[in-house]
Order: C-alpha cells, then sequence, then structure tokens
C-alpha cells in the first residue's frame, strides 16, 4: 500500500506539472507534516474549524449529529458535542464567526437536493454536551434543474465566515470552476445569489478566510480521482474583502489524499483533515506556506 502511495503522488506530481504548463499557472509543491490519525468513529472528516479554544471536526453523512472537539496541541478527541435539533444529510464543511459555529449541510452530489441548510450553533454552548441549534434554510438563485445528474455546477463543500457574511465555494464538476455565494449568518429561509466565478481547475472541497491575513485559502482536488493531484489556492483579499484572483497562488498538495477540510492555524500554516480513503487514512496534518517567495503574508 505504501509503494502504491508513493506511486500515485510521483503521478500526481507529473499530471500537477502537465497542467500548470496549461494553465499557466506555477505551481510550488508542499508537504502535510501529519499531526494525529482520527479514531475510527471519525471517519469521514470533512471540515475543520478553531472555536473556543479547540478545533473541531465532523463527519460527512449518515451517521449522527455531533461534533469532535480536538486537543489544539495533540489533535486527539477530548470532547464531543451532539446537536439533536439536527440532521447529518451531507456534512460537508464548517466555518465560525466570533459568536457562532456554522455547519453545512449541503454536500448535493447529484444536483437533486431541495433541503439544503446550515446549522447554527452558539460558540458558548460549544462546552455543553449537548447543544441547541438553528437552522438556516438556503437554495441557489440560478438553479431550475433539480433533476438527479453527475455533471452540474450546485454541490457545494465549502463554507467560510468573512465578516458577518458567509462565504459558498461551489464545487463544479460540469465546468471545474467554483462560484462564490454569499448567505447572510441571519434568517431564514434565504437565496444564495452567485457573486463571481473562479478558474479552479478542479473540484473545491474546503475553504477559510485569515481575517488577520486577509487571505483565502481555497481546498480542492483535479478531476482525475486516481491520477490526480490535491491543490490549495491562496487568494488575498482588499480592504472592501473582495478576492484578488489575479494574484491568487496554487498550491500542489503531496502526499494525494482526500482532504476535505482546511485552517488557518496561523498566519503561516494551514492544517487539513482527511476522509479515509483508498489514498490515505483519516488524519489531520499541517503545511508551512511563508517558505515559497509567491506567497505574501501580512503580519
Amino acid at each position: 500500500m505504501l509503494r502504491l502511495l508513493k506511486f500515485l503522488s510521483l503521478i500526481g506530481c507529473v499530471f500537477a506539472l502537465q497542467g500548470c504548463a496549461q494553465a499557466a499557472v506555477v505551481s510550488p509543491t508542499v508537504n502535510v507534516d501529519v499531526l494525529a490519525y482520527y479514531p475510527a468513529d471519525i471517519e469521514e472528516s470533512s471540515g475543520l474549524v478553531a472555536a473556543s479554544g479547540r478545533y473541531w471536526t465532523h463527519n460527512d453523512s449518515g451517521g449522527d449529529a455531533v461534533l469532535f472537539g480536538l486537543d489544539k496541541t495533540t489533535f486527539n478527541v477530548d470532547h464531543e458535542v451532539k446537536l439533536p435539533g439536527a440532521m447529518a444529510t451531507d456534512w460537508e464543511t464548517v466555518t465560525a464567526s466570533e459568536t457562532h459555529l456554522f455547519i453545512g449541510d449541503c454536500g448535493n452530489n447529484r444536483g437533486a437536493r431541495r433541503d439544503l441548510a446550515i446549522y447554527k450553533v452558539a460558540v458558548n454552548d460549544l462546552e455543553k454536551p449537548i447543544a441547541p441549534v438553528e437552522k438556516i434554510d438556503f437554495s441557489f438563485s440560478g438553479q431550475q434543474d433539480y433533476s438527479k445528474r453527475k455533471s452540474h455546477d450546485y454541490d457545494c463543500e465549502a463554507i467560510t465566515s468573512v465578516n458577518d457574511q458567509l462565504w459558498l465555494f461551489t464545487k463544479n464538476r460540469k465546468s471545474l470552476t467554483t462560484d462564490l455565494y454569499i448567505l447572510s449568518q441571519r434568517g431564514t429561509p434565504q437565496r444564495a445569489v452567485k457573486q463571481q466565478s473562479f478558474p479552479v481547475d478542479g473540484l473545491i472541497t474546503g475553504a477559510d478566510y485569515n481575517a488577520q491575513t486577509g487571505v483565502l485559502a481555497l481546498l480542492g482536488y483535479t478531476k482525475a480521482s486516481v491520477w490526480g493531484f490535491s491543490f490549495i489556492w491562496l487568494a488575498p483579499t482588499n480592504s472592501a474583502s473582495e478576492i484578488l484572483w489575479e494574484k491568487a497562488v496554487r498550491l500542489i498538495v503531496q502526499p494525494y489524499g482526500q482532504w476535505e477540510g482546511i485552517a488557518w492555524e496561523s498566519p503561516d500554516t494551514l492544517l487539513l483533515t482527511a476522509e479515509r480513503s483508498a489514498l490515505g487514512p483519516n488524519q489531520v496534518g499541517r503545511i508551512k506556506v511563508t517558505t515559497l517567495p509567491e506567497i505574501s503574508i501580512k503580519h
């Protein structure tokens, strides 16, 4: 298995270089330093966020509505919060403001869901074993076709908190771009209106905005799941919270794995979380970005 993973990583690098030539993008490689392996009850870690003195993750779908709290030093699970008022249909992402944590039940692989939602939990309730939730129902303003299909632009696995908004980034299997939609952190139901599209050349699975530096991180992978590679786009924003995509840089993540969640640990380090798959175990890891001259981190 180890030889297979190394081989897949090598092939991924080759395809990454080819992709870079086509897209005219310089893509430095960053290596993940594994910090911990998740226990068996967190096989499908899909999101990661810092709040209330811990990192928080969750499973993907089909299980109980539970948040798992990770110690910030050991990354071992040291707390669980059950959310009896929520349903884990397809939890794909988690983010947080100063006052609330938001869980995106917005996975929409076949494009047929009419029950997309974001669950809202008060940060002050995260120390409890059971916490109440609020529900924000939403839909995409441009979606007219709700028939089941593989190729569409209405799956969403990445949400991040920016000021008093929620930024949603779609996983566009049809166009291999990502669309930015914006929701308010208050009120239900809502219609998410498309703001911009970005040429990420892949499928986006996670997002995190660093309010200190103004840098947006988007995690994803190329469409060819076996011979592909994982990547991170880093894009600065201006004082009006506008994404300056012309200055964005793509990083190739090694080893290739099913990296699903991303969170800024500091202005120059990112944490990634992975689901268990044929590409590797369920784990959490760290990457450094300050050694790359193309990235300008504002301290």
